[in-house]
């Protein structure tokens, strides 16, 4: 094995250690409370740049930026109020991707948040996915 320069911190170390023993980012940031998904996102860069792997360092870093300009409150903490405005939307009907649109965050992010809050509603359902090149 190649000698490393640098080594990953105490936390980044921590972090990828959960994920690797298959935790989600949801169940990582249910058992540290202090983690923010952006915390996440660092181990693995912090893991990539100890690798060597500048470039898939590059593209992920590129892929937030992506999802940021998209849905700007994407990886960041929810706060109470994002959290009391989501029940009524939910209430209302409303789309995963519409609710996902108001909050400016993610659908997946809204679906699991919706999870956690024991929220559910038959419109919030996200639409099912479809074969490329299927018609209806």
């Amino acid at each position: 094995m190649a000698r490393r320069d640098k080594e990953m911190s105490v936390e980044a170390r921590r972090v990828l250690t959960l994920i690797a023993q298959g935790h989600s980012y949801e169940q990582i940031l249910a058992l540290k409370p202090a983690l923010t998904y952006k915390d996440i996102f660092a181990a693995a860069e912090e893991a990539l740049a100890v690798a060597g792997n500048d470039r898939q360092r590059t593209k992920f870093s590129e892929d937030r930026r992506n999802i940021r300009h998209d849905y700007p409150r994407a990886y960041e903490s929810w706060t109470v109020r994002e959290e009391d405005r989501l029940s009524p939307l939910v209430r209302t009907g409303q789309s995963v991707e519409a609710i996902a649109a108001q909050l400016q965050r993610q659908p997946t992010a809204i679906s699991s948040r919706m999870a956690k809050l024991g929220l559910t509603s038959e419109a919030a359902k996200p639409a099912p996915l479809r074969a490329r090149g299927s018609e209806e």
